[in-house]
Protein backbone atom coordinates (compact mmCIF):
# COMPACT_ATOMS: atom_id res chain seq x y z
CA UNK A 1 0.00 0.00 0.00
CA UNK A 2 2.88 2.38 0.78
CA UNK A 3 4.28 2.03 -2.74
CA UNK A 4 0.99 2.93 -4.40
CA UNK A 5 0.44 5.89 -2.09
CA UNK A 6 3.98 7.18 -2.61
CA UNK A 7 3.54 6.87 -6.37
CA UNK A 8 0.29 8.82 -6.34
CA UNK A 9 1.85 11.64 -4.29
CA UNK A 10 4.84 11.83 -6.66
CA UNK A 11 2.46 12.13 -9.61
CA UNK A 12 0.58 14.94 -7.89
CA UNK A 13 3.46 17.24 -7.03
CA UNK A 14 4.89 19.50 -9.72
CA UNK A 15 8.16 20.86 -8.45
CA UNK A 16 10.08 23.53 -10.44
CA UNK A 17 12.84 21.10 -11.43
CA UNK A 18 12.97 21.75 -15.16
CA UNK A 19 11.63 19.61 -17.98
CA UNK A 20 13.88 16.60 -17.78
CA UNK A 21 13.93 16.23 -13.99
CA UNK A 22 10.17 16.73 -13.84
CA UNK A 23 9.49 13.90 -16.26
CA UNK A 24 11.98 11.63 -14.48
CA UNK A 25 10.03 12.34 -11.28
CA UNK A 26 6.84 11.34 -13.10
CA UNK A 27 8.48 8.11 -14.26
CA UNK A 28 9.43 7.35 -10.65
CA UNK A 29 5.83 7.95 -9.59
CA UNK A 30 4.50 5.60 -12.25
CA UNK A 31 7.10 2.98 -11.31
CA UNK A 32 6.03 3.15 -7.65
CA UNK A 33 2.38 2.84 -8.68
CA UNK A 34 3.24 -0.21 -10.79
CA UNK A 35 5.04 -1.76 -7.82
CA UNK A 36 2.06 -0.92 -5.61
CA UNK A 37 -0.38 -2.58 -8.02
CA UNK A 38 1.87 -5.65 -8.11
CA UNK A 39 1.91 -5.79 -4.30
CA UNK A 40 -1.88 -5.47 -4.15
CA UNK A 41 -2.15 -8.25 -6.75
CA UNK A 42 -0.16 -10.55 -4.46
CA UNK A 43 -2.29 -9.53 -1.49
CA UNK A 44 -5.56 -10.05 -3.38
CA UNK A 45 -4.28 -13.36 -4.68
CA UNK A 46 -3.89 -14.54 -1.09
CA UNK A 47 -7.53 -13.62 -0.45
CA UNK A 48 -8.77 -15.36 -3.60
CA UNK A 49 -11.36 -17.97 -2.61
CA UNK A 50 -11.62 -19.52 -6.05
CA UNK A 51 -10.28 -22.87 -7.04
CA UNK A 52 -6.58 -22.37 -7.75
CA UNK A 53 -7.02 -24.41 -10.93
CA UNK A 54 -9.75 -22.04 -12.11
CA UNK A 55 -8.12 -19.67 -14.63
CA UNK A 56 -8.29 -15.98 -13.61
CA UNK A 57 -10.18 -13.38 -15.60
CA UNK A 58 -8.10 -11.47 -18.12
CA UNK A 59 -8.71 -7.84 -19.00
CA UNK A 60 -7.16 -7.03 -22.35
CA UNK A 61 -5.97 -3.59 -23.38
CA UNK A 62 -5.50 -0.47 -21.30
CA UNK A 63 -9.10 0.53 -20.68
CA UNK A 64 -9.26 3.47 -23.06
CA UNK A 65 -9.33 7.12 -22.02
CA UNK A 66 -11.62 6.66 -19.00
CA UNK A 67 -9.86 3.65 -17.52
CA UNK A 68 -11.36 4.46 -14.12
CA UNK A 69 -14.82 3.80 -15.56
CA UNK A 70 -13.74 0.43 -16.96
CA UNK A 71 -12.30 -0.54 -13.56
CA UNK A 72 -15.49 0.56 -11.82
CA UNK A 73 -17.69 -1.43 -14.19
CA UNK A 74 -15.51 -4.53 -13.80
CA UNK A 75 -15.86 -4.48 -10.02
CA UNK A 76 -19.55 -3.60 -9.96
CA UNK A 77 -20.38 -6.37 -12.43
CA UNK A 78 -19.21 -9.07 -9.99
CA UNK A 79 -20.54 -8.20 -6.52
CA UNK A 80 -20.32 -11.69 -5.05
CA UNK A 81 -17.08 -12.66 -3.33
CA UNK A 82 -16.11 -15.58 -5.56
CA UNK A 83 -16.44 -13.69 -8.86
CA UNK A 84 -15.27 -10.42 -7.32
CA UNK A 85 -11.86 -11.90 -6.44
CA UNK A 86 -11.25 -12.74 -10.09
CA UNK A 87 -12.53 -9.38 -11.34
CA UNK A 88 -10.33 -7.30 -9.09
CA UNK A 89 -7.24 -9.31 -10.04
CA UNK A 90 -8.06 -8.59 -13.69
CA UNK A 91 -8.54 -4.89 -12.88
CA UNK A 92 -5.21 -4.78 -11.07
CA UNK A 93 -3.55 -6.33 -14.12
CA UNK A 94 -4.96 -3.55 -16.28
CA UNK A 95 -3.86 -0.87 -13.82
CA UNK A 96 -0.37 -2.35 -13.67
CA UNK A 97 -0.04 -2.26 -17.48
CA UNK A 98 -1.18 1.36 -17.53
CA UNK A 99 1.40 2.34 -14.90
CA UNK A 100 4.24 0.54 -16.69
CA UNK A 101 3.42 2.06 -20.09
CA UNK A 102 2.97 5.51 -18.53
CA UNK A 103 6.40 5.18 -16.87
CA UNK A 104 7.88 4.41 -20.29
CA UNK A 105 6.11 7.42 -21.81
CA UNK A 106 7.49 9.65 -19.03
CA UNK A 107 11.03 8.41 -19.70
CA UNK A 108 10.62 9.08 -23.43
CA UNK A 109 9.34 12.55 -22.57
CA UNK A 110 12.40 13.11 -20.36
CA UNK A 111 14.66 12.19 -23.28
CA UNK A 112 12.83 14.52 -25.68
CA UNK A 113 12.83 17.32 -23.11
CA UNK A 114 16.57 16.91 -22.56
CA UNK A 115 17.16 17.44 -26.28
CA UNK A 116 15.33 20.79 -26.31
CA UNK A 117 16.55 21.81 -22.85
CA UNK A 118 20.28 21.15 -23.29
CA UNK A 119 21.10 20.48 -26.96
CA UNK A 120 18.70 22.17 -29.37
CA UNK A 121 17.58 25.72 -28.65
CA UNK A 122 14.58 26.12 -30.92
CA UNK A 123 11.17 27.83 -30.83
CA UNK A 124 9.74 24.37 -31.37
CA UNK A 125 10.76 23.65 -27.79
CA UNK A 126 7.77 25.61 -26.49
CA UNK A 127 5.37 23.48 -28.52
CA UNK A 128 7.19 20.31 -27.50
CA UNK A 129 6.90 21.33 -23.85
CA UNK A 130 3.19 21.98 -24.24
CA UNK A 131 2.61 18.61 -25.89
CA UNK A 132 4.72 16.63 -23.44
CA UNK A 133 3.14 18.41 -20.47
CA UNK A 134 -0.33 17.57 -21.73
CA UNK A 135 0.57 13.90 -22.32
CA UNK A 136 2.10 13.41 -18.87
CA UNK A 137 -0.68 15.25 -17.06
CA UNK A 138 -3.22 13.09 -18.87
CA UNK A 139 -1.45 9.83 -18.06
CA UNK A 140 -0.97 10.89 -14.43
CA UNK A 141 -4.67 11.61 -13.99
CA UNK A 142 -5.62 8.32 -15.66
CA UNK A 143 -3.54 6.27 -13.24
CA UNK A 144 -4.42 8.29 -10.12
CA UNK A 145 -8.18 8.32 -10.69
CA UNK A 146 -8.30 4.66 -11.71
CA UNK A 147 -6.33 3.65 -8.60
CA UNK A 148 -8.63 5.57 -6.26
CA UNK A 149 -11.78 4.24 -7.97
CA UNK A 150 -10.39 0.70 -7.56
CA UNK A 151 -9.80 1.23 -3.84
CA UNK A 152 -13.25 2.77 -3.29
CA UNK A 153 -15.11 0.10 -5.27
CA UNK A 154 -13.23 -2.67 -3.50
CA UNK A 155 -14.48 -1.33 -0.16
CA UNK A 156 -18.06 -0.83 -1.32
CA UNK A 157 -20.49 -1.47 1.57
CA UNK A 158 -22.70 -3.66 -0.66
CA UNK A 159 -22.88 -6.60 -0.43
CA UNK A 160 -22.10 -6.90 3.28
CA UNK A 161 -20.80 -10.47 2.96
CA UNK A 162 -17.84 -9.09 0.99
CA UNK A 163 -16.56 -7.01 3.92
CA UNK A 164 -13.73 -9.46 4.62
CA UNK A 165 -12.21 -8.45 1.27
CA UNK A 166 -12.12 -4.73 2.11
CA UNK A 167 -8.75 -3.03 2.21
CA UNK A 168 -9.43 -0.64 5.11
CA UNK A 169 -11.54 -0.53 8.26
CA UNK A 170 -12.87 2.96 7.46
CA UNK A 171 -14.21 3.62 3.96
CA UNK A 172 -14.72 7.28 4.85
CA UNK A 173 -10.97 7.82 4.53
CA UNK A 174 -11.11 6.49 0.97
CA UNK A 175 -14.05 8.72 0.06
CA UNK A 176 -12.27 11.77 1.48
CA UNK A 177 -9.14 10.87 -0.46
CA UNK A 178 -11.22 10.53 -3.62
CA UNK A 179 -12.77 13.96 -3.02
CA UNK A 180 -9.39 15.62 -2.44
CA UNK A 181 -7.89 13.99 -5.52
CA UNK A 182 -10.83 15.16 -7.61
CA UNK A 183 -10.13 18.76 -6.58
CA UNK A 184 -6.42 18.23 -7.18
CA UNK A 185 -7.18 16.97 -10.69
CA UNK A 186 -9.04 20.22 -11.44
CA UNK A 187 -6.02 22.23 -10.27
CA UNK A 188 -3.72 20.14 -12.49
CA UNK A 189 -5.95 20.75 -15.52
CA UNK A 190 -6.16 24.50 -14.83
CA UNK A 191 -2.38 24.66 -14.43
CA UNK A 192 -1.92 22.76 -17.70
CA UNK A 193 -4.33 25.03 -19.58
CA UNK A 194 -2.58 28.15 -18.30
CA UNK A 195 0.83 26.72 -19.19
CA UNK A 196 -0.38 25.97 -22.71
CA UNK A 197 -1.69 29.51 -23.13
CA UNK A 198 1.53 30.98 -21.80
CA UNK A 199 3.70 28.97 -24.20
CA UNK A 200 1.62 29.01 -27.38
CA UNK A 201 -0.09 32.43 -27.53
CA UNK A 202 2.51 35.24 -27.91
CA UNK A 203 0.26 38.00 -26.55
CA UNK A 204 1.59 39.81 -23.49
CA UNK A 205 -1.76 40.32 -21.76
CA UNK A 206 -2.70 36.67 -22.26
CA UNK A 207 0.68 35.48 -21.04
CA UNK A 208 0.47 37.72 -17.96
CA UNK A 209 -2.97 36.43 -17.04
CA UNK A 210 -2.03 32.82 -17.81
CA UNK A 211 1.16 33.12 -15.74
CA UNK A 212 -0.75 34.50 -12.77
CA UNK A 213 -3.39 31.79 -12.94
CA UNK A 214 -0.72 29.11 -13.38
CA UNK A 215 1.06 30.33 -10.24
CA UNK A 216 -2.17 30.40 -8.21
CA UNK A 217 -3.27 26.97 -9.41
CA UNK A 218 0.15 25.51 -8.59
CA UNK A 219 0.02 26.92 -5.05
CA UNK A 220 -3.45 25.46 -4.62
CA UNK A 221 -2.17 22.19 -6.05
CA UNK A 222 0.54 22.03 -3.38
CA UNK A 223 -2.05 22.52 -0.65
CA UNK A 224 -4.25 19.74 -2.04
CA UNK A 225 -1.24 17.47 -2.51
CA UNK A 226 -0.35 17.84 1.17
CA UNK A 227 -3.97 17.19 2.15
CA UNK A 228 -4.02 14.13 -0.11
CA UNK A 229 -0.82 12.84 1.50
CA UNK A 230 -2.37 13.16 4.97
CA UNK A 231 -5.55 11.39 3.89
CA UNK A 232 -3.60 8.71 2.02
CA UNK A 233 -1.64 8.01 5.20
CA UNK A 234 -4.96 7.52 7.02
CA UNK A 235 -5.92 4.98 4.34
CA UNK A 236 -2.59 3.21 4.83
CA UNK A 237 -3.11 3.01 8.59
CA UNK A 238 -6.64 1.70 8.05
CA UNK A 239 -5.25 -0.99 5.76
CA UNK A 240 -2.89 -2.26 8.43
CA UNK A 241 -5.57 -2.11 11.11
CA UNK A 242 -7.82 -4.22 8.88
CA UNK A 243 -5.02 -6.60 7.90
CA UNK A 244 -2.43 -6.82 10.70
CA UNK A 245 -0.89 -9.85 9.00
CA UNK A 246 0.19 -7.60 6.13
CA UNK A 247 1.94 -5.30 8.59
CA UNK A 248 3.76 -8.25 10.16
CA UNK A 249 4.86 -9.40 6.73
CA UNK A 250 6.08 -5.89 5.88
CA UNK A 251 8.01 -5.56 9.14
CA UNK A 252 9.65 -8.93 8.60
CA UNK A 253 11.20 -7.86 5.30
Amino acid sequence: MELLIAGIILLLIQLPLGWTAGYILKAMGFALCAAGFAALTDFCGQQNKNDKNDPPDRASGLGGIAVWRVVRDMLQAAPESAHFCKSRLAALGMLHRNAVISAGAALVSAGAAAVFEFLVKSPAGAYAAAFLGAVNTFTSLRVILAAVVFLCENDSPSPEKRSELHFTDNRTDLLRLKDILGKTAICMLVNLACDLLNRIIPIESVQTFAGFMAAMSKLTLYVFAIAAAVRANAVREGFYRKHPEAKKERDSI
